[in-house]
């Protein structure tokens, strides 16, 4: 880092934003402390916004599912006709290291 090309910056604004918000944290402590009741309603509204995202969510991947359906038959499969795909024909990996060089970077 070249000492001639930083700059300090002022951190006021931040500063400034992070007493609001612990000002806000502490008032709605104060708020649930004096009316109970406020807490049971933010939690009915947490409630409400988390199951209409999981409505959406499923009703998207029904869409998804549904249309994919259609463009796989439209696709269709390619294989070779010229290659057996039998199980039997499947080789054993030998995983040891021998015979094998190693990468040089």
């Amino acid at each position: 880092m070249d000492p001639n090309k930083v700059e300090k910056q002022s951190t006021v604004g931040s500063g400034i934003w992070l007493l609001v918000l612990i000002a806000v944290f502490i008032a709605a402590i104060v708020l649930v402390v004096l009316n109970p009741s406020v807490l049971e309603s933010i939690a009915i509204v947490i409630g409400l916004i988390l199951l209409a995202i999981v409505v959406i969510a499923v009703i998207i991947a029904i869409f998804a599912g549904l249309i994919s359906i259609p463009m796989y038959m439209k696709r269709g499969v390619q294989v070779q006709t010229d290659y057996s795909y039998n199980l039997d024909d499947v080789k054993e990996v030998d995983g040891s290291m021998e015979n094998r060089e190693e990468k040089k970077d």
